[in-house]
């Protein structure tokens, strides 16, 4: 049985003749060979060349067998290539020292040439079924990395792990998921009228693609039931608002289903608490239980075509930021009136985004008091400001002052003792006007920051004796006061 195996020997022997004695006799017994005359050669060849078997001397210049050995056995090349020693040292120490260095056998010369065919065709079967193991082996591994990622594609990755390493997946409860329904409208008409493989054809397009959309978006797929799909949001990843997320993946499958195929799809969603498991011993299939499943299917049933649908839990989630509109209540088989909404788009603004915020009417006063006294300041040039009176219109202090900026102003006179005292303080409390027509006053005339009471423009005609006659008048600004 030996015999039927050959392979390609390196024969290393210093002496040229027992070379040429060992290559003749290996290729009559149908083997192929290659010689070297010493140890650093037989390394090089090994290098080049792969071996079945090697016939090593031991006593050799430049490098020996034991060397070689050392070599090899610290390079781990022994464990795949076994080693015979053909030597004329014929000791115990010698034989001991090649085996403990990894040598398979051990022969002395003269050798006799049955023996040699032996021990060589043992050698050689060893080195074969080692080679015939570790393919066994690779294979091993390459259907187990087969199955892995089968088993990867039908279950979700924690589900498989949790599969692989107890035999079985516990059920459990997860709250606030978004579960997803669609079907294909006027698929089973479409059907009856063309052939199995165009229907399996375009249905491979539109399912890879719904897939590869999941992905992207982080939604879990369930399950497909002929032109059904069932899929997840809020799963087994985490979102912030799980409806909103399944509301974008559904305006997604509307637009692959119209770019893709000849039929309309109705996309349902709801949310709320589901059950989550395997069941069964074959053909697993991770699966969702409970009420939020049937009211999605509900709802996917009265949706409209190629529009994104929602139950009335699912719409309170989403409301502030989508457009859309209630379609009214629809009878619900198991459930009775249901209310759906559809979803037209999502918005990017935040219900609160642009909400006026709601101000004290005493502090909107008192911040518009101290920018328009700041504005008069910079337009003016003066010292600091009195009393201003507040609008109820902030925002509308700024435009007030803007004539001021377009026209000089006079140099005060100097203070008179007998002038009177504005019969009000700064009203820096509340906005209050003046007591002089102060109701009807618009607040369109600009004001100047008079140091002695600050009184608005329009309630000074009562002061009108104590004017200046020779400040210069501009047609296009109102009087301007001595104060």
């Amino acid at each position: 049985m030996a015999d039927t195996y050959t392979g390609h020997i390196l024969v290393v022997d210093d002496n040229p003749t027992n070379r040429d004695l060992l290559v003749r006799r290996l290729s009559r017994m149908g083997h192929t060979s290659t010689m070297a005359e010493n140890g650093v050669e037989a390394l090089e060849k090994i290098e080049q060349e792969e071996f079945d078997a090697i016939l090593l001397d031991i006593m050799m210049p430049k490098m020996n067998g034991y060397e070689v050995l050392e070599h090899l056995n610290k390079t781990g090349y022994l464990k795949e290539v076994p080693v015979i020693m053909i030597t004329a040292v014929d000791s115990i120490d010698s034989v001991v020292s090649c085996v403990k260095l990894g040598a398979t056998d051990y022969l002395t010369k003269p050798f006799n040439r049955d023996i040699l065919n032996a021990r060589l065709g043992h050698c050689l079967e060893r080195r074969h079924l080692r080679k015939q193991e570790q393919r066994h082996l690779e294979q091993i591994e390459e259907e187990r990395k087969r199955a892995d990622e089968l088993l990867h594609v039908i279950l979700p990755d924690i589900v498989a792990e949790e599969l692989k390493s107890t035999n079985e997946v516990k059920p459990r409860r997860y709250d606030d998921v978004a579960v997803i329904f669609t079907d294909l409208v006027g698929f089973t008409s479409w059907c009856d009228q063309h052939t199995p493989e165009e229907v399996v054809d375009i249905l491979q397009r539109v399912t890879v693609a719904f897939e590869e959309k999941a992905i992207e978006l982080g939604i879990q797929k369930i399950k497909t039931i002929g032109d059904a799909f069932m899929a997840t949001a809020g799963l087994l990843t985490t979102f912030e608002n799980p409806v909103l997320r399944a509301v974008e993946y559904g305006h997604e499958l509307v637009r692959i289903v119209k770019e893709t195929s000849p039929w309309s799809i109705r996309v349902g969603i709801h949310v709320g608490p589901v059950i989550a498991g395997i069941v069964g011993q074959r053909q697993y299939l991770f699966d969702l239980y409970g009420d939020t499943v049937n009211t999605a299917a509900r709802v996917e049933s009265n949706s409209d075509h190629d529009a994104v649908c929602l139950s009335l839990e699912a719409w309170n989630q989403v409301s502030p930021y989508v457009r859309g509109e209630s379609l009214g209540t629809r009878a619900a088989k198991g459930k009775g009136e249901i209310e759906i909404f559809r979803v037209d788009e999502i918005t990017d603004n935040s219900p609160n985004a642009n909400a006026p915020v709601n101000v004290p009417q005493e502090v909107e006063a008192s911040i518009a008091s101290r920018e328009f006294q700041a504005e008069a300041v910079r337009a003016v040039g003066e010292g600091p400001v009195g009393g201003i009176a507040v609008t109820a219109k902030p925002a509308e202090a700024p435009q007030a002052a803007a004539p001021a900026e377009s026209a000089p102003a006079p140099a005060p006179p100097e203070p008179t003792p007998a002038e009177p005292e504005a019969p009000r303080k700064p009203w820096e409390s509340g906005g209050s006007q003046s007591p002089a027509g102060a109701a009807s006053a618009p607040p369109s005339a600009p004001r100047k920051p008079w140091e002695s009471g600050g009184m608005s423009a329009e309630s000074a005609p009562a002061e009108q004796p104590h004017a200046a006659p020779a400040a210069p008048q501009s047609p296009e600004t109102p009087a301007r006061k001595p104060w």
